[in-house]
């Protein structure tokens, strides 16, 4: 059957979801984020995990939010990690684990959410908007990423996080701390070493939005199909988005790029399989495939 054909596909790339497992495990700079999803017959929740690299998107299935499953993937690695408050990646970052660096968005929607009862948030979203806006300028100049990134970074943000930092202090005792407000402003006092870390590199992002939006795909899941069928179809599952995923990423056509990589892998060297990862393939194999990707996309 046609669900047979899935499976069999799946389980025929399982090594190559391993090979960019591998390959995220070593990247420098990662963002992850995590979101909820069943199983059929189980009342218990389960998660779907999606760590990004700069080149690679790779989900996770797992039976619960702990910490664990950061752990397990990540550590022992070196480099960034962008994420939210979940205490849950704390098994990552701790010594001589990754630098973990905060989400300047998740920050705005606490005080976005605070709002309505607390005018004075107002002031807290402007800051935020100021940074988002040296960003902007940043990609408008083209030089995202570069030592000329960081040097506008440390220019124009550093003085907005310190008038964020003198605000959250003159505006705390104004609120209770557990109103809407005062969440919020804990928020950004708890999180503010790691809200941070984006001036002391400019490859680390100030907000996890990517990660965020690599999971919207679970969230229609849920809404659509519901849950998985067992945990082995979680998994295959996963090795399948991770490639079509990062396919996206790279401008390349999932069902050409699966029609083609079906097919080479059978007889590709196991010790260069992350040769066939899309954005390698792309490169190596890809552009024999340009006038069928341009079809297939009309």
């Amino acid at each position: 059957s046609l669900n047979d054909l899935v499976h069999t596909a799946a389980r025929v790339c399982t090594p190559l979801w391993f090979a960019a497992l591998r390959e995220v495990r070593c990247a420098p700079h990662l963002q992850a984020d995590e979101t909820s999803c069943r199983l059929q017959g189980s009342k218990e929740r389960s998660f779907v995990w999606t760590f990004l690299s700069r080149e690679l998107t790779v989900y996770f299935f797992s039976d619960s939010r702990s910490g664990d499953t950061p752990s397990g993937l990540l550590g022992g690695t070196q480099g960034s990690l962008t994420v939210d408050g979940h205490t849950g990646y704390n098994h990552v970052s701790d010594v001589d684990g990754r630098a973990r660096s905060g989400c300047w968005s998740h920050a705005r929607r606490y005080l976005f959410d605070a709002w309505p009862t607390a005018r004075d948030a107002r002031a807290g979203l402007d800051l935020i908007l100021d940074l988002f806006m040296v960003e902007r300028r940043a990609i408008d100049e083209g030089i995202e990423r570069t030592p000329a990134h960081l040097a506008l970074r440390r220019s124009h943000s550093i003085p907005i996080l310190n008038k964020m930092l003198l605000w959250v202090k003159d505006t705390s005792p104004k609120h209770e701390p557990s109103s809407p407000m005062g969440i919020a402003l804990r928020y950004l006092r708890n999180q503010f070493h790691r809200l941070v870390l984006f001036t002391d590199d400019p490859n680390i992002p100030i907000h996890n939005n990517a990660s965020e939006a690599a999971l919207r795909i679970i969230a229609l899941l849920r809404k659509n199909s519901l849950f998985f069928g067992n945990e082995d179809a979680a998994r295959r599952y996963m090795v399948l988005l991770s490639l079509v995923a990062t396919c996206e990423r790279h401008g390349v056509n999932p069902e050409v790029y699966l029609r083609d990589v079906l097919l080479r892998i059978q007889d590709h060297p196991h010790t260069r399989l992350a040769e066939l990862l899309p954005h390698r393939w792309k490169t190596t194999f890809g552009s024999g495939f340009k006038a069928d990707t341009s079809r297939n996309a009309a």
